[in-house]
């Protein structure tokens, strides 16, 4: 859940960080403020499926249009589901009510385009900068936006033919996967330099490595706690892992 805890900590989205910090379901959360009454991962299975759907299809300012598109695809790992336009437009509509700082998150990035087109733009914003066509990661890497500039009314970067649209929403999913990397990314070298773990592969948010057998559980127990430590430019993020360990692949 690395994308969503980041996406939460960045808008101060506190309800949600809460859910985090007491080690609860964040889908069934989800779940639950969109159908009205308790879900729980055991007694309401499908529920939590259609609350891990909002939560990862509608953080990035998604509308109805493409959230019903996806839904009916199977989105992340949820099964395919059919909803009506009305349907889709409710539940897009309910996960906006019940995110005002994530939505005040797509509207400050949404307000920061102009200010990211002029020479003197350095604006601080926790642990990312804001300067000319670019936005500063605390490592120093950069998401840049080549000539940016706003077309029609449409802010739009790019150089030749490859011409993007930018926006609010997108410039937050930009900034939410960058640290979310970051994150990982530095937890896998932390876990690599351990003698006797040797990290073989990754995806998303989830690090495969190599131990003994003898090992293998204190192995996992060591990259659960790397996992669930903050780094120093987030110190209040919640973090958390799980996994396992077997002698093939597995989930």
């Amino acid at each position: 859940q690395i994308e969503m805890r980041m996406n939460m900590w960045l808008a101060g989205q506190e309800d949600m960080l809460e859910v985090f910090r007491k080690g609860e379901d964040p889908y069934c959360h989800a779940a639950t403020q969109h159908f009205g009454y308790l879900c729980e991962k055991k007694t309401h299975p499908n529920e939590r499926q259609f609350g891990k759907m909002l939560e990862l299809a509608l953080g990035f300012a998604m509308g109805h249009v493409k959230f019903r598109a996806n839904a009916a695809l199977g989105f992340m790992g949820c099964p395919p589901t059919q909803l009506s336009v009305d349907e889709a437009k409710e539940a897009v509509t309910g996960y906006r009510s019940n995110k005002d700082s994530v939505k005040a998150m797509w509207d400050y990035h949404q307000r920061m385009l102009g200010p990211m087109t002029s020479d003197r733009c350095a604006t601080q914003y926790k642990c990312i900068e804001f300067v000319k066509h670019a936005i500063v990661l605390p490592n120093g890497m950069k998401l840049q936006y080549p000539s940016l500039r706003c077309v029609e009314g449409e802010w739009i970067c790019g150089i030749g033919k490859r011409i993007k649209r930018v926006y609010g929403g997108i410039l937050d999913e930009n900034v939410v996967q960058a640290l979310a990397r970051i994150v990982v990314f530095y937890q896998m070298l932390e876990i690599d330099r351990t003698e006797g773990i040797h990290v073989v592969s990754s995806t998303h948010d989830e690090v495969i490595a190599l131990v003994r057998k003898a090992e293998a559980r204190a192995a996992l127990n060591h990259m659960v706690e790397v996992m669930s430590v903050s780094p120093d430019w987030a110190p209040d993020l919640p973090l958390n892992a799980e996994g396992g360990f077997a002698r093939e692949y597995s989930k």
